[in-house]
């Protein structure tokens, strides 16, 4: 899947485990680092969906907003680049990443 990020500030930190551990602690980091690596991989928003371990759900499917858990109850909250949002997860091949700890759950 093709990933962008929403900040260049979220790029820089996604960019080594280092930053991402400075940002977010040990645990969350490698959770976080995990999840995009698997974002990375997936051919789409689908194939992530069915992995082992990774609680994926649509937020908002009219506007492509999606959640990926990473340590409950904080996400890596994206968004579905393309005309059908996230209603068809096959389609999904592109994401941008809006948020790296978000807390859908409030």
């Amino acid at each position: 899947m093709i990933v962008f990020f929403n900040t260049e500030q979220q790029r820089t930190a996604c960019a080594s485990i280092e930053r991402l551990v400075q940002q977010f602690g040990e645990k969350k980091a490698r959770r976080i680092k995990q999840r995009l690596d698997e974002l990375d991989a997936a051919q789409n928003l689908f194939h992530l969906k069915t992995l082992p371990a990774i609680n994926c759900r649509s937020i908002d499917s009219q506007n492509g907003l999606v959640a990926v858990t990473t340590i409950p109850p904080a996400c890596i909250l994206i968004k579905a680049i393309n005309d059908s949002g996230a209603s068809n997860w096959h389609k999904v091949t592109t994401v941008k990443i809006l948020a790296l700890n978000e807390n859908i759950y409030d």
